[in-house]
Formats: C-alpha cells, structure tokens, sequence
C-alpha cells in the first residue's frame, strides 16, 4: 500500500525531506497532512503516523511563539495600572479547542490566523468567566459572592446577544475585552510538540441508528490533535474605566477570584466536562498580581494627596501589613524618618499634628520606648511642635 503523502504540488516533491520541520502547526495539520495517496484516496492506516509527522514545532514556529507572548506582556505593561489584569496558568492535563471544525480525522483544531499557532479565543475566555460569575452571584460555591451580582455581571460581561442573534434595545456592552490567549506548548527532550489523544467511541453502531447496543461491538479509536499537559498559558484582560462605573476599585480583584473559581471547578476549551483544560494558576505570578492590584489601588488613593499625607498613608499601610513589624528590629526607620522629613516642612498644621500622632502612637513599638525618652526623636517631636 502506498504510503500517505502531502498534498503538495509536484515541484515540491524533492523537498519532501524535512519539509514538516520548516511548517507551522496549522500549516501541516490542514494544508499539508500527510495522509492522502496519490489517487487523493485517504490511507485509513496512517493516521497515527501522519498526526506524529507534524507534531514538533519548527524554529520559526517557537520564535513566533515567543515573540506574541512578548507582545501581548508589552501591551499589557502599557496599559494603566487600574485597567488590566493579568494571570498565569498552567495545563495539568491535555487541551484542545476547535474539535467541530472539519478535518480527516473527523475531530479539527482551531488555530490563531495567520501565524498558525494554537491558542484559546478572547470568547472562549469571556463565556466561562461569564458563567463562572453568574455562579458566584448565587454564591454556587459557598465562599460568598466577591461583589458579584446580576448587574455587576452586565457590567463587566455586558448583555447576551439572543439565540437568534439580535440584540435587544437595551444591550449593554461590557467593560471587559479578553485577550487571545497564546498557547506555550511544555518543551520535552528539547523539543516543543503537540500531542496525540485517543477518543474511543463504544456503543456506535447504536448510536448511528445501525444496531441494539450490545457489548460485542469493535469500538475504532479515533486520533486527535491536543496541547499537552504541562503549557504555559499566560490572560490578559483590559478594562474601559469609562463603563466600570463604581467597579474602578474592584473589578480586578473580582477577576481574580472568577479566575480561581474557573480554574479550580472547571476548565477550558473542549471537553473539559470529562477532564480536559484543567489549569492550575501559578501561585507566584498570582502573588504578584495582587501586589499589582494593591500597588494600583495605592497609586489611585494617593494620586490627589499632598506629600505629607501620602506619607502618612504609606506608613499605615507599612504598620498594617504586618501586625508584628515592631518584632524585627528597627527595620521601619524608612518610614519614620521619612514621615518626619517631609512633616518639617509642611506649612499644614493640621497634617503636622497627624504626623506628630502618628509617630508617638507607633514610635513606643518601634523603638521599645517612647519617643520621647530617645534625645534624636525628643528633638524631632519638639522641632515638629514649634511649626503648630
């Protein structure tokens, strides 16, 4: 039996040698998978091996790769700090989008226009969040409802468009836009390759309205294309802070949580209610992101503030991070002097008397005794006083 070939044209033939290597991942599993035979008849014996042709990602493929995610983080990084989120996930099991599309192996796979690469659509993002907080709303999972309500949900998701495909007079679009998520495959013996699942169909031949089901049947399995366990998939999302409304200060924490929920009941892209697109959020990059959307929420109270008060605002928030500071050693002098140095020489009384409180209620714990028993600080408290 002849071998499966590509369907190339002729003056290609004498390249046939490492072709596959120099190919996008779309590129070999559509335009050129290597399963037809000369007569154009599909060789039923090849499937496996032609899945296993196109499977490793060319150079240009993992440059390409590499060079949207980058994109993507400058995008991000340019963007306001109150009007986008990001997350890290990775794949604790196999995924896969885009399986109705047609394909000789009867299951296709979606891939980002014109580079090829698989990836998971904004929309796709947007629809199981958009489910996961309608669940929230109703406190489906028993850990409160993180402001999530049905107006809050139209407000960040917007209105559905009908099953017909209208929209109502009252449509309402929504404040959030969810990016294409690109999909970073785990590299495997310095290799970066999809992967090859098996879908066993039992029960068919009833299925298909041929038979009775019975157990004697032959099930076929059925080959598909998959993103392995173990791929990085990093979301963004951007706000417009003209429709958040009263959410400005909120929103991402919301998402943050939505995120969680998803991640931890759910998962994405096809089949996940048996087990597929489970990811798990990178606990370290989700660390960083709150200190992102802590340092935001900072940067916004403190926008309008004078010198003096956004130094008494960050001393507070020093003392209150840690209830047990004053146990490390004088390690807060920072904030101290600081608050003192820019105190001097305010012309506010009103925020040189905040000040003053302020180091004396808190000065006790830092330096084991009041302020005012330490001659550096006694001359401080006093120079403070003389500008009331």
């Amino acid at each position: 039996m002849t071998m499966g070939i590509a369907a190339t044209p002729r003056y290609m033939k004498d390249n046939q040698i490492g072709f596959y290597d120099h190919l996008s991942p779309a590129a070999g599993f559509y335009t050129f998978f290597p399963i037809w035979q000369n007569d154009w008849k599909m060789d039923e014996t090849q499937k496996n091996q032609a899945l296993e042709k196109i499977l490793t990602y060319s150079k240009a493929a993992q440059e390409q790769t590499k060079a949207l995610v980058e994109r993507q983080q400058i995008l991000i990084d340019a963007a306001h700090p109150q009007a986008k989120f990001s997350i890290a996930a990775k794949s604790l099991s196999p995924f896969m989008t885009g399986m109705g599309m047609e394909h000789p192996l009867e299951n296709g796979f979606a891939f980002l226009q014109p580079y090829g690469l698989p990836y998971l659509a904004g929309s796709g993002v947007k629809g199981v969040l958009r489910q996961t907080a309608r669940l929230l709303a109703e406190n489906a999972f028993g850990e409160g409802d993180y402001g999530f309500n049905p107006t809050t949900v139209e407000i960040l998701f917007g209105s559905e468009v009908s099953q017909g495909g209208e929209q109502s007079d009252d449509f309402r679009r929504g404040a959030l836009t969810f990016w294409d998520v690109i999909i970073a495959p785990k590299e495997f013996q310095n290799k970066i390759k999809l992967a090859v699942d098996i879908l066993t169909p039992h029960q068919s031949h009833y299925l298909q309205g041929n038979d009775n089901p019975h157990d004697s049947g032959q099930p076929v399995p059925v080959p598909f294309l998959a993103v392995g366990a173990g791929a990085d998939f990093n979301f963004h999302v951007t706000a417009n802070p003209l429709l958040l409304g009263d959410l400005t200060d909120c929103w991402q924490e919301m998402m943050q949580q939505c995120f969680k929920c998803t991640t931890e009941w759910f998962g994405f892209g096809a089949k996940n209610a048996v087990g597929y697109g489970v990811l798990k959020i990178d606990t370290r990059a989700l660390e960083q992101q709150q200190q992102k959307i802590q340092k935001s929420q900072q940067e916004a109270q403190t926008q309008n503030m004078s010198p003096l008060e956004k130094a008494v605002f960050e001393l507070k928030q020093l003392l209150n991070k840690d209830a047990s500071w004053h146990k490390k050693g004088p390690n807060q002098d920072v904030g101290f002097v600081n608050l003192f140095n820019i105190a001097k020489d305010s012309e506010e009384p009103s925020h040189i008397q905040k000040a003053i409180d302020l180091l004396t209620e808190h000065g006790k714990l830092w330096l084991g005794k009041p302020l005012k028993d330490n001659p550096k600080w006694k001359d401080r408290l006093k120079e403070l006083r003389e500008r009331l």
